[in-house]
């Protein structure tokens, strides 16, 4: 019993904050309460005596869209610039196995160690955790190595030499 009346409470409640609003509108509506809108620039050009009249709102553009996600940027405030939303992504670096050749390896318990022939000639040796060309060494095995750039990964496999 107390559940439906508390229900007939707020529906009454509900039913007066409509009734109110509804009545403001119509007083607008009617003119029995008129506002007005103007811009700055015919309010200013209007009064040559300088008074405003009473039920006047002066419309002022706004500075900021309220809808739009601010950016952040070296801007003023006044200021709005858009954001670019889809970039393009950077291409990742040019992967090992197109600039280098497994020449061997040497896994002995804990350390390995791999030799690496670059195209022009140069040799270096490379170990896990190394950087090469902006690619990470993730594991080194004895016939290839296996290389990571963020999600990517590139294996490098020993060459191999065929005889006649």
């Amino acid at each position: 019993m107390k559940s439906n009346r508390v229900k007939k409470i707020i529906l009454a409640v509900l039913t007066l904050v409509v009734v109110y609003i509804w009545y403001g509108n119509l007083k607008i509506y009617t003119g029995t309460d008129t506002v007005s809108i103007v811009s700055a620039e015919q309010e200013s050009s209007k009064n040559v005596s300088g008074s405003k009249p009473e039920n006047v709102l002066t419309y002022i553009e706004p500075k900021l869209n309220p809808f739009e996600a601010p950016e952040k940027s070296d801007a003023s405030p006044g200021q709005n610039k858009r954001r670019i939303v889809n970039k393009i992504p950077d291409p990742p670096p040019k992967a090992p196995s197109q600039s280098y050749k497994m020449v061997g390896s040497l896994n002995s318990g804990k350390t390995r160690i791999a030799t690496l022939k670059e195209t022009s000639g140069r040799q270096l040796l490379i170990s896990p955790g190394d950087s090469l060309a902006g690619w990470k060494t993730v594991r080194i095995r004895q016939d290839r190595i296996i290389f990571g750039h963020k999600k990517l990964r590139d294996t490098l496999r020993l060459a191999t030499i065929e005889l006649q």
